[in-house]
């Protein structure tokens, strides 16, 4: 099994700005098993970020806190104040949230895992509730969809991919549909792809160019195809849909 968990700041953001909801998409589409946070700022911010993920999941969720934040003392020596008790009081919000795996990160010790087990012994857990929820993503933003767009403009259609994604002006959250017809196509969107805000739609007929570009992307993109069929492995694998 994979489990995948991410930190997050207080802000509610990854150490590199990423929504933990875009990570969660790319993350559940490619395979993993379970996904959650760990360490961040106690067990209070982590249910808050995870119930805005539930909604979301289509596996499992994992919360694995810090025993809060830590204090420095005049030696540099962090010290972790938060009792078991304390720790484990949210444990069953974290259930009813749909968390299915509970654990400690930093400062936690024996007696927090204990307290932690005692609190959800006789408990039970919420299945996930993202089943047929559409959800794009960039390398740093989620958007969620209620219905597939419809294909527009493709923004390469008359010039370079490099190019047209370097004058790229698009209103939040509309979707950037480009043309990747080769292997070069999806050579320049690997160095350029970055620069796009927005969320994507690649409109490809060859597979196998199609997943060149999928797997650089750092992201979950729509897919547009005349050939659905040789396609839909790609769509399953990297947690794309088809329109």
């Amino acid at each position: 099994p994979i489990f995948v968990t991410v930190t997050v700041e207080e802000n509610g953001r990854m150490l590199g700005g990423t929504d933990p909801l875009a990570a969660l998409a790319v993350v559940q589409g490619m395979g993993a098993d379970a996904f959650g946070i760990n360490c961040s700022h106690g067990p209070a911010k982590i249910l808050e970020i995870l119930r805005r993920l539930a909604p979301y999941a289509e596996i499992p969720l994992i919360a694995k806190p810090n025993a809060g934040m830590p204090c420095v003392d005049g030696d540099g020596c962090a010290h972790y104040h938060m009792t078991p008790a304390d720790f484990a009081a949210d444990a069953t919000a974290f259930l009813d949230a749909g968390v299915h795996f509970l654990g400690g990160c930093c400062g936690t010790e024996p007696s927090h895992i204990a307290a932690l087990a005692d609190a959800v012994r006789a408990a039970s857990v919420k299945t996930p509730m993202g089943k047929g929820t559409i959800v794009v993503a960039t390398d740093r933003d989620a958007f969620v969809a209620d219905t597939l767009p419809q294909v527009q403009t493709v923004l390469n259609a008359d010039c370079d991919l490099y190019d047209a994604v370097s004058d790229c002006e698009v209103e939040d959250g509309e979707v950037v549909c480009l043309a990747i017809d080769s292997e070069a196509d999806a050579a320049d969107f690997a160095e350029c792809g970055y620069m796009l805000k927005n969320p994507v739609c690649f409109v490809a007929s060859n597979a196998a160019v199609l997943e060149s570009v999928l797997r650089t992307y750092q992201g979950r993109a729509y897919l547009s195809t005349d050939c659905p069929d040789a396609v839909s492995g790609l769509a399953a694998r990297y947690g794309s849909k088809i329109i």
